[in-house]
């Protein structure tokens, strides 16, 4: 069972909302879960329901730290970074937004445009929406119920100031209207608000105030949970907010407002005989793909898959940042190399059997692969001159060798090897095409081999090719070695991985690998998605948002030369691919047309993808 730490603020002034509804996600029993408390309030009856899950310490080990703060503290985020695998937060207001792995917003943000949540949707609140179609209030009848409620603290006095003025101007007068006022644990005029208004009936630290609003007409109170509540029962609302800070998240949501601190008393009164006026008028928001339940959501991430070392680049193990985020997915960005790279949320492992190269890829080029064999060979026979021009002869590696049509083009001229994922294609290339092809995956292939020589152990890199070996096999064989398998042993003069590299997790692992199984002087030629294509540049959000779950690095021209360079290869010719005019803005098309766009998208390399061969260093 996975553990989650929840973390709520209870620093004064900033509520009571956060450890409420903290102590509502750690009553759920998906999960095992905490709360981190380093003192008790004594104000808060509710959390004996979950004594047994405080904890006042973080020498625990989780696999989720769920922060529910204004402002984040950085050095408790240090802190929770050595305790917790995953650091998620909810409605974060912070400059610490960005050192979170997961960023939920239930609530409009002032800091969401610079810095925006994997998710924003208020259905994640849990309230029964009991509004209707158009999001507009139930209640059309004369206000007679009215609710006010300014949270469990209450710092700027403003349930006092608007009894007081609503007193003074005659504003609660009706004799139909009844006034319910609610007092929270940790206000500073309890007593006053008793004494004073005792004839409105006095409702102290209810438990919950969903009953009371039930009951309501319109409720009175400050931006924050207590307002999705109302908003969601579809009772008119009117707030009156501490701050300008709240303000804005006011005119974020759309919600009425009647003054800050002070109450807009002339404003309260038209509302109440007009209580269309303060009917919301909230900018509409994406639903999150059926998914209501946060508690769903936190089971999620806790799958979340882990980067080798956090924020580590998998290429050149540089620091990384996050980049992007999206509901299910986050991209980082390398500062030392500029590589982007994936971290998925959830656990999705992508299986690359034969429905991956017939259904799957069918419905993205309308053929299967075997069906699009013969368009692929013709571009392999492009890639095939290129190579030609530079390495004349000797062993090719073709690394996810899918059904095989690049070897079958380079057959006639070089010795031809394979490795791939799947069984059925490794069968293909084996059976059909009369080509060496074996089962595995290159970056778990164990590539330092014992072969005799000189009278002592040589390690060198080898795959075994010999016939029914797998990889893993070939890299355990006794010292007794055949001579057809010390052959095998000798390295390849060409390697090639077209549309592969991206799905590695570890890419300078794997580049890594390739230099040793590379002869001097030998070349290295991938293709790859070009994340500086015109689909990148023209919109990045959505080229990301659509980029594959299992690409697990995204290139550009330059970041792959420069990572190219680090391990030892000189790039000697680069062919940048898909071109497509019709992705420039509409004005660029209109003024100089496909022909002429197709034309400066070749010469600036804005192609949608690229190939680049690399020689190997001596």
């Amino acid at each position: 069972m996975k553990k989650i730490l929840f973390i709520p603020t209870i620093k004064k002034n900033n509520g009571t909302g956060h450890l409420k509804r903290t102590i509502k996600w750690a009553k759920s029993t998906l999960y095992e879960s905490f709360i981190y408390l380093p003192l008790i309030p004594p104000y808060f009856p509710d959390l004996k329901e979950v004594e047994k899950s405080i904890v006042f310490d973080l020498s625990g080990k989780y696999d989720i730290a769920v922060f529910d703060m204004k402002k984040s503290n950085p050095l408790l985020i240090k802190n929770l970074e050595k305790t917790a695998e995953i650091l998620v937060s909810v409605d974060e207001g912070g400059k610490e937004r960005e050192n979170f792995d997961y960023l939920i917003d239930t609530l409009p943000n002032t800091v969401s445009k610079t810095a925006p949540a994997n998710i924003f949707s208020t259905d994640l609140l849990g309230y029964q929406d009991k509004r209707n179609i158009e999001g507009k209030s139930l209640s059309t009848k004369k206000i007679n119920n009215i609710l006010i409620s300014f949270g469990g603290e209450d710092s700027k006095d403003i349930t006092r100031k608007l009894l007081e003025k609503g007193q003074k101007d005659n504003l609660f007068k009706d004799p139909l209207q009844n006034v319910t006022v609610v007092i929270g644990p940790l206000f500073k005029d309890k007593e006053y608000i008793k004494n004073n208004f005792g004839f409105f009936n006095i409702v102290e630290s209810p438990p919950s105030l969903l009953n009371l609003i039930e009951e309501a007409d319109i409720v009175f109170t400050s931006f924050g949970l207590t307002a999705y509540e109302v908003l969601y029962a579809g009772k008119e609302l009117v707030l009156i907010n501490p701050s300008k800070y709240h303000r804005k998240l006011t005119r974020l949501a759309g919600f009425c407002e009647a003054g800050i601190i002070n109450p807009d008393i002339k404003k309260i009164k038209k509302i109440i005989n007009n209580p269309a006026l303060c009917r919301l008028i909230a900018p509409t928001q994406a639903k999150a793909e059926q998914l209501s339940k946060i508690d769903e959501l936190f089971l999620k991430i806790a799958e979340t898959e882990k980067i080798p070392l956090k924020g580590e680049c998998p290429v050149c193990k540089g620091d990384g940042k996050i980049y992007k985020r999206y509901l299910y997915k986050n991209y980082l960005k390398c500062k030392k190399c500029s590589i982007v790279y994936l971290q998925n949320i959830g656990k999705e492992e992508k299986v690359y059997n034969k429905s991956y190269f017939f259904e799957e890829y069918k419905k993205q080029y309308g053929k299967t692969y075997i069906e699009d064999f013969h368009h692929i060979s013709i571009a392999s026979q492009k890639r095939g001159d290129i190579i030609n021009k530079f390495v004349k002869k000797g062993k090719v590696l073709d690394i996810g060798c899918a059904y095989g049509p690049f070897l079958y083009v380079m057959k006639d001229k070089y010795n031809c090897y394979g490795i791939d994922i799947s069984e059925d294609a490794v069968e293909y290339v084996n059976k059909e095409l009369g080509i060496k092809a074996i089962t595995g995956d290159f970056s778990c292939a164990l590539l330092r081999h014992p072969c005799h020589g000189a009278g002592r152990d040589i390690h060198v890199a080898v795959l075994d090719f010999s016939e029914g070996a797998s990889q893993s096999e070939g890299a355990s064989q006794s010292e007794d070695a055949t001579q057809d398998e010390k052959e095998d042993c000798s390295k390849f003069d060409i390697i090639t991985m077209w549309y592969v590299i991206e799905h590695f997790k570890n890419g300078g692992e794997i580049i890594e690998k390739v230099g040793k199984l590379l002869n001097k002087s030998g070349m290295f030629a991938f293709s790859t998605p070009n994340l500086s294509g015109i689909s990148g540049i023209h919109n990045k959000n959505k080229f990301l948002e659509s980029s594959p779950s299992d690409h697990y690095t995204l290139w550009n021209i330059l970041s792959a030369k420069h990572i190219l360079s680090k391990f030892g290869f000189k790039v000697v010719k680069v062919r940048c691919t898909g071109h497509h005019p019709e992705r420039f803005p509409l004005i660029l098309q209109k003024i100089f047309g496909f022909k002429i766009l197709s034309l400066i998208s070749r010469f600036f390399k804005l192609g949608d993808t690229f190939e680049i061969y690399a020689m190997r260093k001596n």
